[in-house]
């Protein structure tokens, strides 16, 4: 088996089973947008995830809108970080109760916050390669239903507004320019 690199790069951490507790530490300590140390905050985290299966198809929870003028929305993996839980360890359960996948090719593209008067958010934002899921699983989630679409179609979702969430866009624009620099 070929050794796996690590790049030290915010948009590149190669989160692999040899390097997973390397990069969940640096998760889980450094938060470079907050200055939060030690995962000590009284915000409330999630984690956004855009995850691609071996056919390179991304992951989408598409809900359509009541209204005909809406149209559809989509949004990537997303989830509320349990007490005391890694945001990596975070995003990988939120994986495994969506659709029983998994993937050991994880990208940690940042730590964001976000304040209104009403709350303090910090999203950790990740990208997964390569994820295995259950052939038959196509679950609805509350609104959502789960597709697999090409990354062409995610492209223009961020175009045409169907990624209208502004989290799941920069989740995405992040993880596009990630996929580009691996190639």
């Amino acid at each position: 088996m070929p050794e796996q690199k690590h790049h030290a790069g915010a948009t590149d951490n190669i989160v692999t089973d040899k390097f997973a507790r390397q990069v969940k530490s640096e998760a889980l300590v450094l938060r470079p947008s907050t200055g939060l140390l030690d995962g000590q905050s009284d915000s409330q985290e999630y984690i956004n995830a855009l995850v691609l299966n071996r056919k390179g198809e991304a992951l989408v929870l598409e809900k359509t809108a009541a209204a005909p003028a809406r149209g559809v929305d989509w949004r990537v993996l997303h989830g509320w970080l349990q007490e005391k839980e890694d945001p990596l360890t975070a995003v990988q359960r939120h994986l495994q109760q969506l659709c029983g996948g998994h993937s050991s090719q994880w990208f940690y593209l940042g730590s964001y916050h976000s304040a209104t008067r009403e709350e303090k958010l910090v999203g950790h934002l990740f990208f997964a390669r390569s994820a295995h899921t259950k052939p038959e699983c196509t679950p609805q989630t509350g609104d959502y239903s789960m597709k697999w679409l090409p990354l062409r179609l995610l492209r223009y979702g961020l175009i045409d507004g169907r990624i209208s969430k502004s989290s799941c866009a920069l989740t995405v624009s992040l993880s596009l320019l990630t996929l580009l620099d691996l190639q």
